[in-house]
């Protein structure tokens, strides 16, 4: 059989078969039939700081009132810029 491994951005791969992002490659599920039809590579929905900044926002003031001041400044870190969100 003839050899189709090749390079992408670094990555070695078996072949050159790469699953675009879209709601196929949104979920665990999803992205595995891909490995299992022979895909190499999956490309994931890209994450933006903007929508990582927006949640922390959203969880700081739903937790504000209950919370120490240290655990708000905490919160309002850049924690959630390193770490992500629950969605992606």
């Amino acid at each position: 059989m003839a050899d189709l491994t090749t390079t992408y951005m670094g990555l070695s791969l078996e072949n050159a078969l790469i699953a675009a992002s879209s709601s196929l490659t949104k979920t665990v599920e999803g992205v595995r039939e891909f490995e299992e039809a022979g895909a190499a590579a999956v490309v994931l929905k890209s994450l933006f700081e903007e929508q990582v900044r927006i949640d922390m926002r959203e969880s700081t003031e739903a937790i504000q009132e209950s919370v120490h001041p240290e655990a708000i400044a905490y919160l309002r870190s850049d924690v959630a810029g390193r770490f992500g969100t629950i969605h992606y």
